[in-house]
């Protein structure tokens, strides 16, 4: 009777340069979506950000623009116009939002995680936590970090529509339909491969 570990070290020999070729794979798919959710995320932004102060997005990346080490995925600052004590003076400081992105079917952060990005929020005084969902096909999906908790869908207007002035009713757009986002991302998650597939 052959010795397991000899079977093992055969299987592995015989094997490895597949096993080595789905790895390479399933890592590349894995750095498309987590590209691919971190552009709908800026683009679910974009799409509120109509009036100034601005929103400015940061996206980090690490060496062959992969995800680098860190909880942060993505920064929006913009600069804070109200009142400050002296010396400071109106656009001295900023607001911050973190934002975390996952894609496809990345689980959601953890506890640990979810304590990471409350601590770091602290420490630059962030106004906001974001959790940003996206999977092919459809549109992104921003929850709040309340608390411990990740709270439902939220509006992104609500985080990065325009101020609304004291007195008077924030303007609100018509909501688009669900399925008319969901053939705009379709359309533009095509447009990407076949862009993709003309370089190679």
């Amino acid at each position: 009777m052959p010795s397991p570990i000899k079977s093992g070290r055969r299987h592995l020999k015989t094997n490895g340069p597949a096993i080595a070729e789905k790895w390479k794979l399933a890592q590349e798919k894995a750095r498309r979506t987590a590209t691919w959710a971190r552009t709908m995320t800026k683009v679910i932004i974009s799409q509120n950000n109509s009036q100034a102060p601005f929103w400015h997005v940061v996206n980090f990346l690490g060496p062959g623009k992969c995800e680098p080490r860190g909880i942060v995925d993505l920064l929006a600052v913009r600069k804070n116009q109200g009142e400050h004590a002296l010396p400071l003076k109106r656009g001295d400081c900023f607001d911050m939002i973190l934002i975390q992105v996952k894609g496809g079917s990345a689980k959601r952060p953890s506890a640990e995680e979810r304590e990471r990005l409350r601590s770091v929020a602290k420490i630059y005084g962030a106004k906001t936590i974001l959790l940003s969902e996206w999977k092919k096909g459809s549109k992104a999906v921003l929850c709040r970090l309340d608390g411990d908790e990740w709270s439902s869908a939220i509006d992104p207007a609500e985080v990065f529509g325009p101020r609304s002035k004291p007195g008077k009713k924030p303007r609100t757009k018509p909501e688009k339909n669900g399925k008319v986002m969901a053939s705009a991302a379709s359309k533009a998650w095509a447009t990407r491969k076949a862009r993709l597939h003309g370089d190679a």
